[in-house]
């Protein structure tokens, strides 16, 4: 089926097992833009704010400020991107009877990946 998340890989997170969930969101500051003679407000978009997130089944030696290229490719064919990604989250758990898993967060840098 394809839109089920089956089949949903990423590039960039080397060494990973399982991906278990994937995120990405993009969002922007509305910027007020009207003027006097407007009768409704205008706005313009401001800089995007981009984030990805995948969690795995189980550990990751990826840490905190490790940069590298990030792609999640959908299972329908799509994919989102953070061109150069630093990693800025990293969260291992696990509960009884429950695989450990690790949800790592990555946001967008400039600095190239080491």
């Amino acid at each position: 089926m394809a839109f089920s998340f089956n089949g949903t890989t990423q590039t960039g997170v080397t060494g990973t097992p399982k991906i278990t969930d994937a995120a990405y969101s993009e969002n922007a500051d509305k910027i007020e833009i009207s003027g006097s003679a407007d009768t409704d407000k205008e706005f313009e978009a401001g800089q995007a704010d981009k984030e990805a997130s995948i969690t795995i089944r189980g550990g990751s030696a990826v840490e905190v400020g490790d940069t590298f290229a990030f792609t999640i490719t959908w299972n329908d064919s799509t994919s989102s991107a953070l061109t150069t990604a630093v990693v800025v989250g990293k969260e291992t758990s696990g509960s009884l009877n429950n695989p450990i898993s690790t949800k790592l967060t990555m946001v967008p840098t400039t600095t190239p990946p080491a």
